[in-house]
Protein backbone atom coordinates (compact mmCIF):
# COMPACT_ATOMS: atom_id res chain seq x y z
CA UNK A 1 0.00 0.00 0.00
CA UNK A 2 2.05 3.25 -1.64
CA UNK A 3 -0.87 5.29 0.15
CA UNK A 4 -2.12 6.99 3.43
CA UNK A 5 -5.90 6.82 4.72
CA UNK A 6 -7.54 9.62 6.64
CA UNK A 7 -11.41 9.98 7.54
CA UNK A 8 -12.43 13.99 6.82
CA UNK A 9 -15.88 14.89 8.19
CA UNK A 10 -16.42 17.96 5.35
CA UNK A 11 -18.51 21.10 6.65
CA UNK A 12 -18.08 21.47 10.02
CA UNK A 13 -19.43 24.77 9.69
CA UNK A 14 -22.60 23.45 9.13
CA UNK A 15 -23.11 21.36 12.19
CA UNK A 16 -27.29 22.32 12.27
CA UNK A 17 -26.80 19.69 8.78
CA UNK A 18 -25.09 17.41 10.32
CA UNK A 19 -25.64 13.37 8.95
CA UNK A 20 -23.10 11.96 10.81
CA UNK A 21 -22.01 12.48 14.61
CA UNK A 22 -18.38 13.05 15.50
CA UNK A 23 -18.70 10.82 17.73
CA UNK A 24 -19.44 7.90 14.57
CA UNK A 25 -16.79 9.45 12.23
CA UNK A 26 -14.45 9.27 15.35
CA UNK A 27 -15.06 5.65 16.25
CA UNK A 28 -15.01 4.84 12.53
CA UNK A 29 -11.66 5.83 11.79
CA UNK A 30 -10.43 4.55 14.71
CA UNK A 31 -11.80 1.05 14.03
CA UNK A 32 -9.99 1.41 10.61
CA UNK A 33 -6.90 2.53 12.04
CA UNK A 34 -7.04 5.94 10.33
CA UNK A 35 -6.56 9.65 11.81
CA UNK A 36 -10.30 11.53 12.04
CA UNK A 37 -10.59 15.48 11.35
CA UNK A 38 -13.64 17.20 11.24
CA UNK A 39 -12.98 20.10 8.34
CA UNK A 40 -14.39 22.90 6.62
CA UNK A 41 -13.50 24.68 3.59
CA UNK A 42 -15.12 27.25 3.55
CA UNK A 43 -13.64 28.97 7.07
CA UNK A 44 -10.22 26.52 6.95
CA UNK A 45 -10.89 24.88 9.91
CA UNK A 46 -8.41 22.07 10.14
CA UNK A 47 -7.71 22.11 6.41
CA UNK A 48 -3.89 22.37 6.90
CA UNK A 49 -4.31 19.93 10.18
CA UNK A 50 -5.52 17.19 7.92
CA UNK A 51 -2.83 17.45 4.83
CA UNK A 52 -0.11 18.03 7.84
CA UNK A 53 -1.73 14.84 9.21
CA UNK A 54 -0.69 12.72 5.61
CA UNK A 55 2.57 14.08 5.46
CA UNK A 56 3.28 13.06 8.81
CA UNK A 57 2.52 9.62 8.04
CA UNK A 58 3.89 9.35 4.78
CA UNK A 59 7.27 10.70 5.62
CA UNK A 60 6.73 8.14 8.92
CA UNK A 61 6.26 5.07 6.51
CA UNK A 62 9.92 3.17 6.12
CA UNK A 63 8.39 0.94 3.81
CA UNK A 64 8.10 3.56 1.21
CA UNK A 65 11.63 4.52 1.76
CA UNK A 66 12.94 1.24 0.81
CA UNK A 67 13.85 0.55 -3.18
CA UNK A 68 14.15 -2.54 -4.46
CA UNK A 69 17.71 -3.41 -5.30
CA UNK A 70 19.03 -2.08 -8.98
CA UNK A 71 15.85 0.58 -8.83
CA UNK A 72 16.40 4.31 -8.65
CA UNK A 73 16.76 5.82 -5.23
CA UNK A 74 14.36 8.37 -3.67
CA UNK A 75 14.63 12.48 -4.60
CA UNK A 76 15.24 14.72 -2.28
CA UNK A 77 12.73 17.61 -3.35
CA UNK A 78 13.43 20.08 -0.50
CA UNK A 79 17.31 20.28 -1.65
CA UNK A 80 18.14 23.97 -2.77
CA UNK A 81 17.21 24.16 -6.05
CA UNK A 82 18.28 27.19 -8.60
CA UNK A 83 15.46 28.94 -10.11
CA UNK A 84 15.02 29.71 -13.57
CA UNK A 85 14.65 32.81 -14.45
Amino acid sequence: NNGEMILIGNKADMNDQRQVTQQEGSMFATANNMPFFECSAKSGFNVDEAFVAIANNLMNRKDLLQTPSGSMSPVNISANQKKNG
